[in-house]
């Protein structure tokens, strides 16, 4: 009867211990299963972060070529403009500084000298190709 009872009592620890062994292997591989599931989604953002960081790449560099053309044409119109100011005045201002002794006696003399100044000046900011 002893033996009966042990027997009864070995059976039923082996089907608990199975039952348990069963859920635990099924809890395991949830697990699993969420552990391939995180990495899945950490790689899907990693790929995401780096479309973005991308696309803010593209954005920066036309960002970059917009403002260098801009300051581009600004810088060409500005040389094309100063090269019209010193070519029609250049003839006048030559004229002036041949004659500057008679020109002293004119009462616009020290006004002519600051602008002849700052033509000069502005000459000076031309290319070295676009000095006339």
């Amino acid at each position: 009867m002893l033996d009966l009872l042990i027997f009864i009592l070995v059976v039923i620890s082996i089907g608990f211990l199975s039952i348990e062994n069963i859920r635990l292997k099924n809890k395991v591989n949830e697990l699993n299963f969420s552990l391939i599931q995180s990495y899945l989604d950490i790689e899907a953002i990693k790929k995401i972060n780096n479309k973005k960081e991308q696309i803010e790449k593209d954005h920066l560099i036309a960002f970059l070529d917009d403002s260098r053309d801009s300051a581009y044409s600004y810088i060409s119109e500005a040389q094309e403009k100063i090269n019209i100011f010193i070519n029609e005045l250049e003839s006048d201002v030559n004229y002036f500084n041949s004659f500057e002794n008679i020109a002293k006696q004119d009462m616009h003399y020290e006004l002519i000298k600051k602008f002849i100044k700052h033509y000069n000046s502005l000459k000076d900011l031309l290319p070295k190709d676009d000095k006339r």
